[in-house]
């Protein structure tokens, strides 16, 4: 009857005749949790999870569309980019965005939408929120709540009270252009479509209040601007 090895492994005849025994495979060797004392560090089980990029916990906008990973979108953006929006610092810009998006001047139509694009993150949206007819202007413009987004813009919530005019006599056929633009002083901080109080051909109507929530992010050098989004398709289809 053969002997039931007593051993287990894979026998080998030795050259006296003795019989060696090579001991079992052994199993996968267990993977320490976490490394000890910084040995092992190469048989961690989960490599460690790195912060997500921002600047503390600041979400970051998605990759930049038409890369082929959005890399060359992030690594021509500006550090000033990553830097958080103050609340106080986006309802300044909120509200001189509004007063300058609710004030209009069909004698001068071309104004606001070259203000505007200095606002605007898509400079094409510049026409938005105006007709072309009309005059109005904004005299009283006060930024109430805002509310930060998963995308890292600001919302805030603007409330200003616009007057409309109405026109004393028919627009005068042969008129000229507008007077160039009046030096800036010293502590201007940019242009304004706001229309003068009092011009000829006009008087003021009723006023009213109005109410807009532009959000607000930075661009890739770090400037605020406003992103309404891309300007609608005006196409037939």
């Amino acid at each position: 009857m053969p002997v039931k090895p007593m051993q287990a492994g894979t026998p080998i005849g030795g050259v006296d005749g003795s019989r060696l025994w090579t001991p079992p495979a052994a199993g996968p060797w267990p993977v320490p949790d976490r490394p000890r004392n910084g040995r092992n560090a190469a048989h961690a089980a989960t490599p460690p999870r790195l912060p997500a990029p921002g600047h503390l916990g600041e979400p970051v906008a998605p990759p930049t569309a038409g890369t082929a990973s959005g890399g060359e979108g992030v690594l021509e953006r500006s550090v000033a980019a990553l830097e958080p929006i103050g609340d106080a610092e986006a309802s300044a810009f909120a509200a001189r965005f509004a007063a300058d998006y609710l004030s209009w001047d069909e004698d001068d139509p071309s104004r606001r939408a070259q203000v505007l694009r200095e606002y605007l993150a898509d400079p094409a949206t510049a026409a938005l929120g105006w007709s072309g007819v009309g005059r109005q202007r904004a005299e009283v413009v006060l930024p109430g709540r805002t509310l930060r987004t998963p995308g890292g813009a600001v919302v805030v919530e603007v409330t200003a009270r616009v007057v409309s005019y109405l026109r004393t006599c028919p627009h005068p056929v042969d008129a000229g252009p507008p007077a160039g633009p009046v030096e800036p002083p010293l502590s201007a901080v940019g242009p304004s479509c706001a229309p003068p109080p009092e011009a000829a051909g006009w008087r003021p109507g009723a006023s009213h209040w109005a109410r807009i929530a532009p959000p607000i992010r930075r661009d890739r050098t770090g400037r605020l601007v406003v992103d309404i989004g891309p300007a609608p398709d005006r196409g037939d289809g």
